[in-house]
């Protein structure tokens, strides 16, 4: 795209409030093939959904969208059994901050079904010279925030999802932060495998402060990070984990290094395959109130690396679960295989 003419755009569209309005697929605003440019504010605001329960009626429905501007925002909502906001293969980029709000609000006599998520954005890119904020809020099987093959650069980003019956939020990013990132993802409900935060693949390159924190239901991971590297160049890297009935922080083939790493379990923590660094301190506590019932191990390593270098300390402490049993199954902490702790 060239330089931009227009100082700023603003697009203000609703597919239809009513039931009579909305009986079948009725998206917000569709965006489809679209560039826009802009020296200032590009503001998207949509309102869509359907009430017959098929998958379509978004608020926000774009595909191969690119924008350029100063800043950029976008705020989608959906109204019955679809998307808050939907985004295939599109590129924003801002001089400024760029901010996407994503809230599944069924306005509707029946209960809400399907995948109602806040954001889902499928390939393409978030470059800001500022601020990214992502925030949703996801409705029935549907997640808060689902980024999958994205790549994120900016000053600092925050990411907040909620769900009440699915993952809160799932990244699946490269991501590129010289300041700092805060990534909160909360599931308030619902049963099954309901995760609060879950890291997929995903290289995080951050020059200053990171902190992830998730709350799961039922029997999902509070943060599972799985084949992901994350890397602080001189930041503190805290993880807070809160679940039910499974790990409240899973790690699988995870690297981490930071220069000081806290991680708190309310249940218990799970490191297979993975290597944890810090250049100065590194703790790790699960089950600190021993309240937490079950059947469990409060810290398990298997084939992994938990180190302190330089003049820093490591910490491990884990109590295992409440529920009586009449032989093992309940350790504060466990290794196995050829796991390395120093």
């Amino acid at each position: 795209m060239g330089s931009a003419s227009t100082t700023s755009i603003t697009i203000v569209a609703s597919g239809g409030t009513t039931l009579a309005q909305q009986q079948t697929d009725v998206d917000g605003a569709i965006l489809d093939n679209v560039d826009m440019q802009a020296s200032g504010a590009v503001s998207l605001t949509a309102t869509g959904g359907n009430y017959d329960g098929t998958a379509d009626g978004h608020g926000i429905d774009a595909y191969a969208l690119n924008v350029n501007a100063g800043s950029i925002s976008l705020s989608g909502t959906c109204i019955g059994n679809a998307k808050a906001i939907w985004l295939g293969t599109c590129n924003l980029t801002a001089t400024g901050d760029i901010t996407l709000t994503g809230t599944n609000s069924p306005n509707m006599s029946v209960a809400s079904s399907g995948d109602n998520d806040g954001i889902f954005f499928n390939v393409g890119s978030l470059t800001s010279g500022g601020t990214v904020s992502l925030t949703g809020t996801a409705k029935a099987g549907g997640e808060g925030i689902d980024l999958v093959d994205c790549a994120v650069s900016a000053v600092s980003v925050t990411v907040l999802g909620n769900s009440d019956n699915s993952d809160a939020v799932i990244l699946n990013v490269t991501l590129t932060v010289s300041v700092s990132v805060s990534i909160t993802g909360t599931c308030s409900g619902g049963t099954g495998d309901n995760d609060g935060v879950v890291l997929s693949s995903c290289v995080m390159d951050i020059g200053g402060d990171a902190t992830i924190s998730g709350t799961a239901k039922d029997g999902g991971e509070a943060i599972q990070i799985g084949s992901t590297t994350i890397s602080l160049d001189a930041g503190i890297l805290q993880m807070t984990g809160t679940s039910v009935n499974s790990d409240s922080l899973d790690f699988s083939a995870a690297t981490i290094e930071a220069e000081s790493i806290v991680m708190t379990a309310s249940r218990s923590a799970l490191f297979i395959d993975s290597s944890i660094t810090s250049s100065d301190d590194l703790s790790v506590t699960a089950n600190n109130t021993a309240t937490a019932a079950g059947t469990f191990t409060g810290i398990t390593v298997t084939n992994s690396t938990l180190s302190s270098q330089g003049s820093g300390n490591l910490s491990l402490t884990g109590k295992g679960g409440t529920t009586t049993v009449t032989v093992g199954g309940n350790e504060g902490v466990a290794t196995f295989g050829t796991s390395v702790i120093q």
